[in-house]
């Protein structure tokens, strides 16, 4: 019990009191957000419902099976290894829900500010200066597109990897091999950012923590290294999809460059003032993201839009902080008068910062004080419907919005031209006009309209008007 006390003494300051009070009100904005989106259907079976089902799998303690667009009926470790995700499994069998997804996720990018602000304390020394750092990590936009853009497993890494630079700086090494390990079972590619800071390590270390450097820069290519060789032929019988892919064209090494791209980097850098540019040493990881994005044909990946971009945030914050002070001790030797002002350029930095985040870019954060967006959700109580009519004694073939929303139950697949090769007992469509493409991926919707409605194998199960339910017809 005196311990228990004599730790919230030691957090119940106005410091922490404040820290607290940032990292809940952007978990409060951005969960609200978040979830009013799934209730608006705007959550697909990519990658929602892909990750919806494998964790709803593991907590019924089954394996994880997805629907792939490309690789039908796979184990999700065998698409990508990302074990961490089933930290939440026991939370989905507690409350059956697919917004425990959203908000372990909010969850896990809020409470990396923590971390970061400690690590700020550590390099800044001024709690001004920290709280300054904090907001423009959570100002980021690449953050807020991430959290409104379903649910990945990329963004979860904001946090094991804000724990492991918080090891790495303050020389903890509980906090450093938790963030390593949390790191490496993120993503299977997550391994080069600890291998390259393993390296730094090392030469900028003497002693034991050069040994822990070389220890896990050893751990982290050993492990990189045995999932693309085995792990993934284990769970797929192939091997890893991504790596032999690449290797079968010039510009899935040497990217080209256009528009979009070069605002991408731009507007990254921008964001953190530029000051990760006085980090050279630190910029390696965040170049081979940008490099294994736009390398990619999916110009999806090339802007500040969806997940791709949280994954750079916690580096870039970190550059950011030791760039910062590197400016500062640039201009004390050659301009010793701009000393009493570093609180004045750094509060204008990060005022210029959020306002280009969220008005001239026009962040989803606006979305929180926006009350039609709370009142579109009402909108879509129709659907609602739709899914407490569609049996469940079957396997089940939707739209991607609707089979998202279903996931849980496994014997969901995505809505395709080719559905009668598939056989499955119910084809739950919603016919509306105007719906955003992503509800009817890879479906020629004209003409599967007209399939569907005559083919007789299937009849009319539940009609809704435009929503409507075809179940198949069994034979004797």
């Amino acid at each position: 019990m005196k311990k228990v006390a004599s730790l919230i003494r030691r957090y119940n300051t106005n410091e922490y009191r404040n820290l607290f009070l940032i990292v809940s009100i952007f978990f409060v904005i951005f969960t609200t957000i978040s979830i009013h989106r799934f209730w608006q259907y705007s959550v697909w079976y990519y990658d929602f419902g892909i990750f919806y089902t494998a964790i709803s799998a593991v907590s019924k303690l089954q394996a994880p099976i997805i629907d792939h667009f490309v690789f039908t009926n796979t184990n999700i470790l065998g698409d990508h290894f990302h074990p961490i995700i089933f930290l939440i499994s026991p939370l989905v069998a507690l409350f059956k829900t697919g917004e425990v997804l959203l908000v372990i996720q909010t969850l896990f990018v809020s409470l990396s500010g923590i971390f970061i602000y400690l690590i700020s304390k550590h390099y800044q020394r001024s709690k001004f200066e920290s709280f300054a750092m904090l907001i423009m990590y959570f100002s980021f936009i690449g953050l807020h597109n991430a959290l409104i853009t379903e649910f990945h497993e990329i963004t979860l890494l904001s946090l094991p990897l804000s724990i492991f630079f918080y090891g790495m700086i303050k020389k903890k090494k509980f906090w450093y091999f938790l963030g390593l390990f949390s790191v490496l079972l993120t993503k299977e590619t997550t391994f080069i950012i600890p291998a390259w800071f393993s390296l730094l390590l090392i030469f900028k270390n003497k002693g034991q923590w050069r040994k822990i450097g070389l220890f896990s820069l050893l751990i982290s290519l050993a492990y990189g290294y045995f999932l693309v060789t085995y792990v993934f032929k284990f769970f797929n019988g192939e091997g890893y999809y991504y790596l032999e892919g690449a290797s079968k064209n010039v510009e899935s090494i040497f990217p080209t460059f256009n528009e979009l791209k070069i605002k991408t980097i731009f507007y990254s850098f921008l964001n953190f003032g530029f000051l990760p540019l006085l980090a050279p040493e630190m910029l390696p990881p965040i170049l081979f993201n940008w490099w294994s994005r736009f390398t990619s044909l999916a110009s999806t990946r090339h802007d500040l839009g969806m997940h791709y971009n949280s994954e750079i945030a916690p580096t870039l914050i970190l550059a950011a902080n030791v760039g910062w002070v590197r400016l500062k001790m640039f201009l004390s030797k050659f301009f010793p008068f701009f000393k009493t002002y570093y609180f004045k350029i750094l509060f204008l930095i990060v005022v210029v910062i959020s306002f280009i985040n969220i008005i001239y870019l026009n962040s989803p954060i606006l979305l929180f004080g926006n009350l039609d967006f709370y009142k579109n959700t009402e909108n879509f109580v129709f659907l609602d419907t739709l899914i407490e009519n569609i049996p469940e004694d079957g396997i089940v073939m939707a739209e991607t919005n609707i089979a998202a929303r279903i996931a849980y139950r496994g014997k969901v697949i995505m809505l395709r031209d080719n559905y009668d090769q598939f056989s499955p007992d119910y084809v739950v469509v919603d016919f509306r006009e105007g719906q955003e493409p992503n509800n009817f991926f890879g479906v020629d919707f004209p003409d599967f309209k007209s399939k569907i409605y005559n083919d007789p194998t299937y009849f009319i199960y539940y009609d809704q008007g435009e929503q409507v339910i075809f179940k198949k017809i069994k034979k004797d």
